[in-house]
């Protein structure tokens, strides 16, 4: 039985709202990959009972995506009858519709004609990624971690990340000229996403420095500002943060570590990530100023071990080979509980286990950082 959605009443929501309930409950079940899969905990001995936690998480991917779908553009209210429905159509007009796209605002991340009608019409099959309301909302809160996966090319410059079962759900590449890490919400290597796929349009970006110590995830077209004038939005003010990440190296018994301590906007009270964007008042996510907004993420270090002579880290539930690329990550005020883990388990594969407050372009973004840990 589908679930009954206090979304709107009958009248203002109309046709709309029944045929994007049916669109996102079509593309929750394509989508429902990120959902992942759980994990016991690496505090934790907690059995997984994956057939519960699938349908549960489905569901909440399913919820994400109504969400975001009855998020978009409106039409004028002008252009609207007392019952919210476009005048002489009989029906309300789908997000597509509108505005005529000849007369919509340039305003940064606006897509063209041909893109954008080809985005409305994947969206009608139930095969549009478009909206990356998903990818950055935070897991529903568990006391698991769920399980993904990354792969890697062999030049190591693409990334995938996957589900625990292989199933796509980003595509990210590292320019090294530019110094940039593009996310991409499509699969070039997929021949039923290259009409979408669109180098120039990524969903999501990372910049790093000179000395690959310090990153910077931004989302391209921000939550707060993405309808708004090129003067008014903060596209050209560092774009909506999502998270900054820095690098260092620490001595532990007789081996050095890498470590990872990351900033990430805080959560509202409903479970949604703040949006962090200068044109809000913001300043810079990756400030010193520790401000109650935010969440810290901090390394939990290994382990040396004499009888193996090497630094180890107990990666519970899974087996991991030894690489200079594996870490857990737990939030400063419980260093003891791990909310990410990312380790080597095949040649150009690895584990990316992760639970809330992280989002999955949060946790794919900070493994990525390791690309050149060596």
């Amino acid at each position: 039985m589908q679930p009954t959605l206090p979304l709107a009443s009958e009248p203002a929501a109309g046709r709309l709202g029944k045929t994007l309930l049916q669109v996102a409950l079509g593309a929750a079940r394509r989508v429902g990959a990120l959902s992942g899969h759980p994990a016991a905990d690496a505090g934790e001995d907690v059995e997984a009972t994956p057939k519960e936690d699938s349908a549960e998480a489905k569901k909440a991917v399913g919820w994400a995506l109504l969400r975001s779908a009855f998020s978009g553009a409106r039409p004028p209210l002008a252009s609207l009858d007392e019952d919210g429905n476009s005048p002489g159509s009989g029906w309300h007009v789908s997000q597509a519709e509108t505005v005529p796209m000849a007369n919509w605002p340039k305003t940064p991340g606006t897509w063209d004609r041909e893109r954008a009608f080809e985005i409305a019409d994947d969206l009608e099959g139930g095969t549009a990624r478009e909206t990356s309301t998903d990818f950055t909302t935070p897991l529903r809160r568990s006391g698991k971690l769920w399980r993904f996966r990354v792969v890697r090319s062999e030049d190591r410059l693409k990334y995938r990340m996957l589900t625990e079962q292989g199933a796509f759900l980003m595509f990210a590449e590292i320019c090294l000229k530019s110094r940039l890490v593009s996310f991409f919400l499509y699969d070039p290597g997929e021949e039923e996403d290259k009409a979408l796929y669109e180098t120039a349009l990524p969903t999501f970006s990372m910049t790093f420095n000179e000395n690959q110590t310090e990153w910077t995830l931004v989302q391209e077209r921000c939550s707060h500002c993405r309808m708004a004038p090129s003067h008014l939005s903060c596209s050209k003010r560092g774009k909506q943060q999502l998270a900054v990440i820095r690098h260092s190296r620490c001595e532990v018994g007789d081996g050095t570590c890498h470590c990872l301590d990351v900033c990430l906007p805080g959560v509202d009270l409903d479970g949604a990530p703040l949006v962090w964007c200068h044109m809000l008042g913001k300043s810079d996510l990756g400030g010193l100023d520790m401000d109650d907004e935010k969440q810290f993420l901090i390394t939990r270090l290994p382990e040396w071990s004499d009888k193996v002579e090497s630094l180890v880290l107990d990666f519970k539930g899974r087996q991991i080979l030894s690489s200079a690329k594996n870490f857990q990550l737990a939030m400063d005020e419980k260093p003891n509980n791990t909310v990410c883990q990312y380790g080597k388990i095949g040649n150009q594969d690895f584990a990316l286990d992760f639970k809330h407050p992280l989002s999955a372009i949060q946790a794919f973004g900070i493994a990525m950082t390791t690309s050149f840990w060596l």
